[in-house]
């Protein structure tokens, strides 16, 4: 998401960006705001491992951020750029392996 930040467009005035809802307590308030109850928060990390460069850039030229970032910037500049963010996350082999972590809230409907 960093890598892709420069290439997407402004967001709307006052909105918190694609990591607000990080934040336990903004996260907690919409789901009250939407008239639910917050049970649970819980992070649970994945690991995206792919078989090569390809399969990498198909999968995250895929997501919305991407379809976002190449409606502003274009696709070959967004597959350059991602294909430099991950360029780290590639050890010895042709694979590529990401860690990340996400995070999920459980609520009720009283």
């Amino acid at each position: 998401m960093a890598a892709l930040k420069p290439l997407l467009p402004p967001p709307p005035p006052g909105a918190g960006g694609p990591f607000a809802l990080s934040d336990e307590g903004a996260l907690r308030s919409l789901v009250a705001s939407a008239g639910l109850t917050p049970q649970s928060i819980e992070d649970v990390d994945v690991t995206w491992q792919f078989e090569n460069l390809d399969t990498a850039l198909a999968a995250m030229l895929a997501a919305g951020p991407s379809i976002l970032a190449i409606q502003t910037s274009g696709r070959d500049r967004v597959r350059a750029t991602l294909e430099q963010a991950i360029a780290p996350f590639r050890p010895s082999d042709s694979r590529y392996r990401l860690e990340n972590r996400f995070r999920y809230l459980l609520a009720t409907r009283d």
